[in-house]
Formats: structure tokens, sequence, C-alpha cells
């Protein structure tokens, strides 16, 4: 029987909130460049992409590192620079954060084939029942609930862009939770109180030390931002998290674990297990 694939997936363009049209600046990294080049650029503006579908993209995973992820070690090729355990990565750009600030968008539950990490390691398969797992799943293989977040998260530029958090192990609570205090936000409308749209809230999403036998590690733990900044107040980025609804239901995105993420799940894996013992917050 044919395993059940991730498809590739589309980053949107980033909106930066409190503006009525987010301005891109042509290159944050690159040196100055004449107005005259500029204005070309503005010009010609998605020249070169035309071609390109949504399927032709990847949508960003964002991990928590951990102790033995490749990104973490020097020694390792995959090394990404300043990343420590406890930071949150971007699986595309390798952006690093401290803490995330996300809105939620749509909400999917897998379960996915992996490689032991002792055994190479490696993403088989997303199936979407368990069921459907175990009567696909190869010898000396696991399988592995997992919990995806699609949301909008804010950039270290100020900007807001799609991504995946995934959630497993014991990272899985927080979803649960998380899950929770999302239809427990309600609104006046007009039959009384309703449950607002996930993605009217902003939540930060924070590093939480744990412990097992195995050692420690850290899982995910997720709180509404309090206040009038916890509410998506700009209109643009809200209807940029309704598109990103629609596109999710038209079946237009979804998670390919075969696009760099691979290993920093493996990873993530490997330091959780059942019995662990929460200690703090990394801030």
């Amino acid at each position: 029987m044919a395993k059940a694939t991730a498809t590739k997936t589309a980053a949107k363009t980033a909106i930066k909130t409190g503006t009525a049209v987010a301005k891109v600046p042509v290159n944050s990294t690159a040196v100055d460049v004449p107005q005259e080049l500029q204005d070309l650029f503005v010009q010609d503006a998605g020249a070169g992409l035309q071609n390109a579908t949504t399927q032709d993209y990847a949508l960003p995973f964002l991990y928590m590192l951990q102790s033995n992820s490749p990104q973490v070690d020097k020694a390792e090729d995959k090394y990404v620079e300043g990343a420590e355990a406890g930071m949150f990565m971007d699986t595309v750009t390798q952006e690093l954060f401290d803490s995330l600030k996300v809105i939620p968008v749509e909400f999917e539950k897998v379960y996915n084939e992996w490689i032991p990490r002792d055994a190479g390691g490696g993403f088989i398969a997303s199936y979407k029942s368990k069921n459907e797992a175990e009567q696909n799943k190869q010898d000396d293989t696991q399988i592995v609930d997992t919990a995806n977040h699609y949301v909008l998260v804010e950039g270290n530029d100020g900007r807001w862009r799609p991504a995946i958090l995934s959630c497993t192990s014991t990272k899985l609570k927080a979803s649960r939770n998380w899950l929770s205090r999302i239809s427990q936000v309600l609104i006046n409308g007009a039959r009384g109180r309703e449950s607002a749209p996930s993605y009217a809230r902003i939540y930060e999403a924070v590093a939480v030390s744990a412990k097992n036998k195995k050692g420690k590690f850290f899982t995910l733990g997720i709180n509404p931002i309090e206040g009038p900044e916890g509410w998506v107040r700009d209109i643009d980025l809200y209807n940029a998290a309704k598109d990103f609804a629609a596109q999710l239901k038209a079946g237009r995105k979804g998670a390919d674990y075969n696009a760099g993420a691979d290993e920093v799940v493996d990873a993530e894996i490997e330091d959780e297990s059942d019995g662990a013992e929460f200690v703090n917050k990394r801030r």
C-alpha cells in the first residue's frame, strides 16, 4: 500500500503589524543600491517566480533545539551560529528565537513514521490515523503522535509569516492545553457569546526546562499575551491569517518533513519521553 506523504508547501508574503501596506526592504543584509536600481526592482517586482506554485515552496517548521540537535554542535556540518538548546529555530531561514509570538491558524493531528536515530534516523511517512500508521509501519521504525499547529509567527524583524509549530511527546500536553485556551476565547455575536476565530489572538511560546531518567531537555509552554497586545489589531495581519487558513483547507499547503526538518524532529523525539519532570521556563 502506498504511504501517505506530506506535500511541498509555500511561504506566504510576510505582513508587518501597524501598517496598511507592508513595506519590504530590498534586502536587509545587502549593501545600499542606487535609487535607480531600487526603482527597477519595484518595477519588476515578482519577476523570475511566475512559474512557481504553492507546492514549490517550503513552509518552515519552528522547532525547539535540544542538546543533541546538530544545529547546536559546533562539530556538526549543520551547526548554526549562536544556536543553543532551548531556542526555537526556523528550519528554512535558520533564524533563531528565544521565544515566539504566534497566531494559531489551523490544527492537524498526524501519526509520523520515523527511523530511530540509532538506526540512522530520518522521516518515512505521515498518516492521518494511528490505525493506518500501524498497518503500514515498516520493521524497526517508530510511530510518533504529532500535533501540527499552523501559525503565523513574528520574525525578529517584526514581520509575520506562515510556519508550523509541531508538537510531539511531552509537547503534546502543551498542544492540548493550547487548544483548550483557544476554544475558550469568546466574543459577543448576534446569537450571544460565540467562539472567536483562532487567529483573533496572539500567544507566546517559550521553552520549559524538564528532566527525566535520560537527563535534562526542553519542552514547550504556550500562554496568551495579556492585554490589548494579545489581540490581532491589524486588519492586514488578520486577513493574512484568514487567507492562510483558506489555503490550508483547500489542500494547497501542508507539512513537508523532508524539507530539511527531519534531523531536528528526530532530536526532539530522542530527548523527550514519558515521566518528565517540569522545572522552569528558559528566558
